[in-house]
């Protein structure tokens, strides 16, 4: 568990509600988006470590330091921002379930593909961890899904990559980037997403989510590996977000 000293200040930006303690770990809860800069911004100054969590459908805690991270659930953040049915995308918060977000995209006659009726994904859980399947033998991806992401990097700042408009590519290549990245790189906060009309919807019936394993430290001369933390400290120079790699 954190400091009692750090709890408290945490408890000053949240509330004290929104923070608890659970099996010797300290779990945060955000409600506000805002908040989440100030939260980077305290870990920068008491040295600890921050794993923003979706649902934990894929991730062992049990892997991580009790005494240095603060696991940071998202599941407040859980707001449709909104919806563009012109455009097809919509733009959301990323504790919302991804079964939700169908359910709010239907009425428009619209739906988004990578979700099963019994997921319990996140929206950003599944960004994280680069949630791709197969459906009418191709591969879906949330990379060709995401069209931009709002993060917090690891000095506080708010930053916002790529565009909203499908056509536009400009930053595209940085939410790319960051889809699949476990959250080492930054703290999503919001999503656009591109989405799809309901008539489509069959060329997806027989989705089927590839199997996606945890990452796991490896050594020696990887070059993937060793391109992943050039990436990592380019990013994360202080070390604020937990190191998978």
């Amino acid at each position: 568990m954190l400091k009692d000293k750090t709890i408290e200040a945490i408890k000053r930006i949240l509330g004290n509600q929104a923070v608890k303690a659970e099996a010797s770990k300290t779990f945060a809860l955000p409600e506000q988006a805002s908040q989440i800069p100030e939260l980077v911004k305290l870990a920068l100054r008491e040295k600890f470590k921050i794993l923003p969590l979706g649902n934990q459908t894929r991730i062992d805690l049990s892997k991580f330091s009790e005494n240095d991270t603060l696991f940071l659930k998202m599941s407040r953040l859980s707001r449709i921002k909104k919806i563009v049915p012109q455009d097809l995308y919509a733009v959301v918060e990323p504790g919302l379930n991804l079964k939700e977000l169908n359910s709010h995209l239907s009425p428009h006659n619209l739906f988004y593909p990578l979700s099963l009726d019994n997921s319990s994904e996140s929206v950003g859980g599944s960004v994280a961890v680069g949630l791709s399947g197969n459906a009418s033998g191709k591969e879906v991806h949330t990379k060709e899904l995401v069209l931009a992401l709002e993060i917090v990097n690891s000095s506080g700042e708010i930053l916002k990559t790529g565009a909203e408009v499908f056509k536009s590519v400009t930053g595209y290549d940085t939410s790319r980037l960051l889809v699949g990245s476990w959250g080492t790189l930054g703290i999503i906060t919001s999503v656009s997403l591109r989405v799809f009309p309901l008539n489509r919807k069959k060329e997806f019936e027989d989705l089927k989510f590839l199997s996606l394993s945890f990452p796991q430290r490896k050594e020696g001369n990887n070059p993937k590996v060793n391109l992943d933390r050039r990436i990592k400290k380019l990013l994360d120079p202080d070390g604020v977000f937990v190191d998978l790699f």
